[in-house]
């Protein structure tokens, strides 16, 4: 079913914010680069290893560190279908069905969107997007940035292991970051996705950077609806989940695309990290109870979809 693009296969026979430096300016930058973080708060429970249909954080790592092992990812660069291939084989070996949508570059050549279903009809139906981006920039490893997002994408396919009453499809979107062009654009995957198949997304969940951070924001664009950051909220409420805060924050990550075209769109992040973008975000840096408290809530989120859900977390016109 995965059409996987020749330059892949050639490529892997042959072989793309608590700061400790200082970051980018966020007029110059598509992932967050804010300096108003919460205070520590009490952190989550234990990180769950290994027991059946619960969310692994121990396997987020594992896999946050293998992506960001391959080196840098940027979009159309020679680690872009690397990493692509990876991601569809680890879906795949979890049970899913896995195709790419592929989109041209403003700057030449293509990347594509990795998209992983149950049943290959589930893009044409009301559906669920959890995603978050494949992407690195300036050439870095890219391990929180958004390794830890993929990672958690991931673990919660391999959680997932009955039918939900409302499909939910995973993609692994290509170029959320800021590509080398003028004018500057990004969220190209995203945009490139809610192009295609807006008519068909009942709310977008995107995960990006939940890898390093005393707390994790719950966050959404007002050019959109609220309608989804509520709904993660009252979920963390109601499933004792501590550590999140509800926040406005911009288009500063896949969701961006989704909110402006009023569909009811949020991501989860624990606010910067002053390696992201450089050579120093690695996997060293990365927090298993981090990573655990993200999976927790998306995987909580999943669980809580009802048929329902198909109009009453869509926004009006």
């Amino acid at each position: 079913m995965r059409r996987r693009l020749v330059a892949a296969a050639a490529v892997l026979a042959a072989c793309s914010t608590p700061p400790t430096a200082t970051p980018t300016p966020a007029a110059t930058n598509p992932s967050p680069a804010h300096t108003a973080s919460p205070t520590a708060t009490a952190p989550s429970p234990s990180p769950t290893v290994g027991v059946p249909g619960a969310f692994d954080a121990g396997r987020a790592l594992a896999l946050a560190t293998e992506l960001a092992g391959m080196g840098p990812r940027d979009a159309g660069t020679p680690g872009d279908p690397v990493a692509r291939a990876w991601l569809a084989d680890v879906w795949e070996a979890a049970g899913w069905t896995v195709f790419e949508e592929s989109l041209e570059l403003p700057q030449g050549g293509t990347t594509a969107n990795v998209i992983a279903v149950r049943d290959p009809a589930d893009v044409d139906a009301p559906h669920v997007v959890i995603g978050g981006h494949l992407d690195t920039r300036n050439q870095s490893p890219g391990a929180n940035d958004n390794g830890s997002g993929i990672g958690v994408l991931v673990a919660i396919a391999e959680a997932l292991t009955r039918d939900l009453p409302i499909p939910v499809v995973l993609v692994g979107f290509g170029a959320e970051e800021y590509q080398p062009t003028e004018p500057r654009v990004h969220h190209l995957g995203s945009d490139a996705y809610a192009d295609r198949h807006v008519q068909h997304v009942i709310a977008a969940f995107i995960v990006d950077m939940v890898g390093n951070g005393p707390a994790t924001c719950i966050c959404w664009y007002d050019a959109g609806p609220q309608t989804l950051a509520d709904r993660l909220d009252a979920v963390a409420e109601d499933q004792g989940l501590e550590g999140f805060h509800l926040e406005a924050r911009g288009d500063i990550s896949d969701h961006g695309p989704f909110a402006r075209r009023r569909v009811p769109a949020a991501f989860l992040w624990t606010y910067d990290d002053g390696r992201y973008h450089t050579a120093a975000d690695t996997h060293e840096h990365l927090d298993v109870v981090d990573l655990q408290r993200a999976g927790d809530l998306v995987l909580a989120f999943v669980r809580s979809l009802a048929e329902a859900d198909v109009a009453g977390l869509r926004a009006d016109p």
